[in-house]
C-alpha cells in the first residue's frame, strides 16, 4: 500500500469538490487542536481585601469591600439569581453540546460518502445528497459512536490502576515505555472508529457488522495502520502548531499599547479585537479543511485495505453527448427524360424490342 496515493489523492479530492469543506467544518464542530493557559502573575492574599484596601492605590471602593468580607453573598436573593443562572448556563451548555454532536455526526458521514463518491469517479457531489446521506446513517454512525466510546472509558478505567502502580514501583521510568503503548492504543481506537464509520457508510453495514470488520482490518493490518496513524498524527500536530501561532501577532497591537503606557488604549483593544475575529475566520476555514481531508484520507484508507483503487479524477467535468439528430433517407431522384432516337431500344421488362420505325408501314 502506498500512502503518498492516499495523501495526494485526499488533496485532490478535497481541492475539487470543495463541498466537502463545509461537511468538514460539521465534522469538526467542538474539535480542538490543542489547548493553552495563562497566568497574570498577581498573587493575591487575604490580607490584600481582609480591611478594604489594595496594593494599588489606598483604599478599595465600598461595593468592592462587601466582596472581600462575603457580605455580597449574604442576601438570598442574590443565591437565587445565581443559581438561576447556573440552570440557564447548564441548559445552553447542553443544548449547545446535544447540536455539536448531531452536526458532527451528520458531518462525519456526509464526509465519508463523499469521499467514498469521489474516489469513485463520480463527476459531481451535492451538499444536499450528502446531508441527506448523513441524516439517513445518523443513529448507526451515533450508536458506533457510543460503542467506541465506551470502550475508550473501559480500556481507561482498566488500564489507569495499574499503569500508576507500575509507575510507582519503577520510579516512574516505566513511563518511558508505557506512555508509546497508551499513544499506540489511542491511536488503534480511532482508527476503530474511522474504519467502522467508512464501513457503516460505505459499504452499508450495520453497527456491530462494521465493528468486526474495522476490527478485523485492524487485526491484519496493524502495523500499517499504526504507520498511518503516526504520520497522520505528526502531521495535524504540525499543522495545530502553525495554526496557533498566529494569535501571538493578534495580541501584539494590545502588548504594544501596555508597554508603550498609550494613553488611548481603547485605539489598541479595537484592533487587537479586529485582528483576533480575522485570524478565527480563518482558523475556522482551514480546520473545516483539516478535518475534511482527514475524514478523506481515512476514507481511502479504507477503501485500499478493502481492495478497491479508485479511479483518476478529472479536472474537467465530463459533458453528456447531445442526443442523435434524426436521419432521414435520401430519396433517389427520378430520371429525366429524354428523346428516343429511332433505331434504338428500350428495356421492357428486362427484354429489348426495337423501337417502331416511323418511316416504315406497321
Amino acid at each position: 500500500m502506498k500512502f503518498g496515493e492516499i495523501f495526494s489523492k485526499a488533496w485532490k479530492i478535497i481541492k475539487k469538490f470543495k463541498v466537502l469543506w463545509v461537511l468538514g467544518f460539521l465534522a469538526g464542530c467542538g474539535a480542538v487542536y490543542g489547548s493553552g493557559g495563562g497566568n497574570t502573575g498577581f498573587q493575591f492574599s487575604g490580607r490584600d481585601f481582609g480591611n478594604g484596601n489594595h496594593l494599588f492605590n489606598g483604599p478599595m471602593p465600598g461595593w468592592m469591600g462587601k466582596w472581600g468580607h462575603w457580605n455580597f453573598f449574604d442576601n438570598e436573593q442574590v443565591w437565587i439569581w445565581i443559581i438561576i443562572a447556573i440552570i440557564v448556563l447548564f441548559v445552553i451548555a447542553t443544548v449547545l453540546g446535544l447540536l455539536t454532536l448531531v452536526f458532527r455526526t451528520i458531518g462525519r458521514g456526509g464526509l465519508a460518502w463523499g469521499a467514498w463518491d469521489a474516489d469513485e469517479g463520480k463527476k459531481k457531489i451535492t451538499f444536499k445528497e450528502l446531508w441527506k446521506c448523513g441524516v439517513q446513517h445518523f443513529w448507526k454512525v451515533l450508536l458506533f459512536t457510543g460503542l467506541i466510546w465506551l470502550i475508550g472509558l473501559g480500556l481507561t478505567l482498566l488500564l489507569i490502576v495499574p499503569v500508576i502502580l507500575f509507575s510507582v514501583v519503577t520510579l516512574l521510568c516505566g513511563l518511558i515505555f508505557i506512555i508509546p503503548a497508551l499513544i499506540v492504543l489511542s491511536w488503534a481506537v480511532t482508527a476503530l472508529w474511522q474504519l467502522g464509520v467508512v464501513a457503516i457508510i460505505g459499504d452499508e453495514m450495520e453497527v456491530m457488522d462494521a465493528f468486526r470488520h474495522s476490527w478485523d482490518l485492524l487485526f491484519k493490518n496493524f502495523w500499517r495502520i499504526t504507520l498511518f496513524s503516526l504520520i497522520v498524527s505528526v502531521g495535524t500536530l504540525i499543522v495545530g502548531l502553525v495554526l496557533a501561532l498566529p494569535f501571538l501577532l493578534t495580541v501584539l497591537p494590545l502588548l504594544i499599547g501596555l508597554a508603550t503606557g498609550a494613553d488611548v488604549l481603547t485605539v489598541w483593544i479595537i484592533l487587537t479585537a479586529f485582528l483576533f475575529l480575522v485570524y478565527l475566520v480563518v482558523v475556522i476555514i482551514l480546520g473545516a479543511g483539516v478535518q475534511a481531508y482527514l475524514g478523506t484520507i481515512w476514507t481511502l484508507l479504507y477503501r485500499r485495505l478493502t481492495g478497491r483503487m479508485g479511479k483518476e479524477l478529472c479536472s474537467v467535468e465530463e459533458v453528456e453527448p447531445a442526443a442523435p439528430a434524426e436521419v432521414i433517407p435520401e430519396v433517389p431522384e427520378a430520371p429525366e427524360p429524354r428523346e428516343v432516337l429511332p433505331g434504338e431500344t428500350r428495356q421492357v421488362a428486362d427484354a429489348a424490342e426495337p423501337l417502331p420505325d416511323p418511316d416504315k408501314p406497321a
